[in-house]
């Protein structure tokens, strides 16, 4: 499974973003591979619109099929959701490292689609 979490630096130890449309980049963790790598959203951080789509747009480029992020704006969400991307909410910052043992603890709850209306 490929997990991409809003992220503000480029390790486990990074804390998360509260943003995700204008995020400083997403974490990609490949649990078949057991590797982590960066993707800057440098584009969007500063985009005067379309920067949610433009980075779901960019996370579904990079294979994911979970997000881990505080929220996901509505046309974020539908772009994330056309391209079959569970969309999971954290409620406050944390380490990736922690956003990651929740989601696998089940911990997380999927953004419902009237959250991001």
């Amino acid at each position: 499974m490929k997990i991409v979490f809003s992220a503000k630096g480029k390790d486990w130890d990074a804390p998360t973003d509260p943003s995700f449309g204008r995020a400083q980049g997403f974490l990609l963790f490949d649990e078949e591979k057991n590797e982590l790598s960066w993707h800057s959203n440098e584009q969007n951080v500063m985009a005067s619109q379309g920067a949610g789509i433009q980075a779901a747009q960019n996370v579904a480029n990079l294979g994911a099929e979970v997000l881990v992020t505080r929220y996901a704006g509505p046309k974020a969400y539908r772009t994330l959701k056309k391209s079959s991307i569970q969309i999971y909410s954290i409620s406050e910052e944390m380490s990736v490292r922690d956003a990651y043992e929740k989601f696998k603890a089940g911990e997380l709850v999927e953004q419902e689609p009237e959250a991001a209306l």
